[in-house]
């Protein structure tokens, strides 16, 4: 008999405002973590618009499949994050962690970074963000929603950070439309997006899109550094929205790992199966005879990736346990 043992890591996490990949609901407060392209990407103004809509609730039309649009909102699942969702490369074309492009629509990007985004109700300076993550390119950093990150000075309402008055019938009506890149405003509604200040102005909801966390690479050495720690430990990126000094809303969202999958094949035979963990990352196989007291050995020759399978034969062996180690390269 051939028993697999899955080990699984969990999280305790402060699901307020729903799962990170789901869109909040209206009236809701709190934060989700997305990746999406570098800066300086030419589909970044479109993948602000896509992912504003998204928050809104608008999910018809909306695209969310990076691996053919850059421009596709992908918020991270909570357990989703991979090894190259913070990394921008100045110096050359990457796009979800390969320079080989088999699509001529992500040839030119520059890899992706990691976006936080916030909502809430009036008035914005009330609330904060902290961030944090395993990783040792970043520290905590604690900020007034209200403000520029990196100058501290208040923020004016722009089309990355939206103030709207329901107006008098108390109805949201009003939504981003990335075909024309802007809000339509609907029925009775205001929309702030055109530099009016936060301070002197009455809404009743605002979205902000939102901090950026990113590792600059300019390497292929540099780019290993960053997938060289998902190797070593478990990682992890948490954004929290603050209000009153209590936190209103957690998102974790932890590194993907992967899960084996084991299916007899005939009479003597079994197939041995990756699928999810990390993109581009090797995995060799281990296996023991007897989980307290035999060692783990390697089972398989070569290493493996996500997405491959092997035959192999049915040993003898009572029973047998496998587990996956992370590895650099074959």
């Amino acid at each position: 008999m051939i028993v697999l043992v899955c080990i699984t890591w969990c999280a305790n996490l402060a699901v307020i405002a729903g799962p990170n990949d789901v869109p909040p609901l209206l009236g809701d407060e709190g934060v989700r973590i997305f990746s999406g392209p570098a800066l300086q990407s030419t589909n970044t103004p479109k993948f602000r618009l896509n992912t504003m809509a998204w928050l809104r609730g608008i999910v018809s039309g909306i695209p969310m499949d990076r691996a053919s649009d850059p421009a596709a909102v992908h918020p991270i699942p909570e357990n989703g994050l991979q090894w190259f969702d913070f990394i921008t490369t100045t110096n050359f074309n990457s796009w979800m962690g390969t320079t080989t492009f088999t699509n001529s629509a992500t040839a030119a990007e520059k890899n992706h970074r990691v976006i936080v985004a916030a909502f809430g109700n009036y008035p914005v300076s009330d609330y904060w963000c902290r961030i944090s993550s395993t990783l040792t390119n970043f520290v905590t950093t604690l900020f007034n929603v209200a403000t520029n990150t990196t100058t501290h000075q208040p923020n004016p309402f722009s089309i990355n950070f939206v103030g709207v008055d329901y107006g008098p019938n108390g109805q949201l009506e009003s939504y981003p439309d990335p075909s024309i890149g802007n809000w339509v405003v609907g029925g009775d509604d205001r929309v702030f997006s055109n530099g009016e200040d936060p301070s002197t102005n009455t809404y009743t909801r605002w979205f902000r899109f939102g901090a950026t966390a990113v590792i600059n690479v300019g390497s292929t050495e540099e780019f290993n550094g960053v997938k060289s720690q998902f190797v070593s430990g478990l990682q992890s990126f948490t954004a929290e929205l603050i209000k009153g000094g209590v936190v209103i809303d957690s998102k974790t969202v932890e590194e993907e790992k992967p899960t084996l999958h084991i299916e007899k094949y005939g009479d003597n035979s079994m197939i041995i199966g990756i699928s999810g963990g990390q993109l581009w990352m090797n995995y060799k196989l281990l296996a023991a005879t007897n989980l307290s007291r035999a060692p783990f050995l390697q089972f398989y020759s070569d290493s493996l990736h996500s997405g491959q399978s092997i035959l192999m034969p049915i040993t003898s062996d009572p029973e047998r346990y496998f587990r996956l180690l992370t590895v650099m390269s074959p």
